[in-house]
């Protein structure tokens, strides 16, 4: 079942960014991580993919601009797919890039990035 990402969009008071100073927050906002989230992963259009998913009752999808923003940046940066998983998980930055406002939000699992190359093939 298709369901579109917006949680990005929603400001917390539990989000990196508040945890920050001002000076670490100007330095995000400066970054090519953010230029990429502003440019690359908010303009792209979920809804293309939901021909990919059923349209019967099903779990929901994991967020697919986090997933085609993860690849873009992986191929972008050089990285292996366990890296890039890494650099999700422990990387400010990269996770600024993806729209992972709150250090405990999950992009995806392996398996659901693996199933998700091979449907885009």
């Amino acid at each position: 079942m298709f369901r579109q990402n917006i949680t990005h969009l929603q400001t917390s008071f539990f989000d990196i960014e508040s945890q920050l100073s001002e000076s670490k927050r100007k330095k995000i906002r400066e970054s090519e991580e953010y230029s990429f989230y502003q440019m690359i992963f908010q303009k792209i259009k979920e809804e293309d993919f939901a021909v990919l998913y059923s349209k019967n009752g099903s779990r929901p999808n994991s967020a697919v601009n986090v997933m085609v923003s993860a690849i873009i940046l992986a191929y972008r940066k050089g990285w292996t797919i366990k890296e890039m998983l890494e650099q999700i998980d422990f990387n400010l930055l990269t996770r600024t890039a993806l729209g992972l406002n709150k250090m405990d939000d999950t992009a995806f699992c392996e398996a659901t990035f693996f199933n998700f190359q091979n449907r885009l093939l």
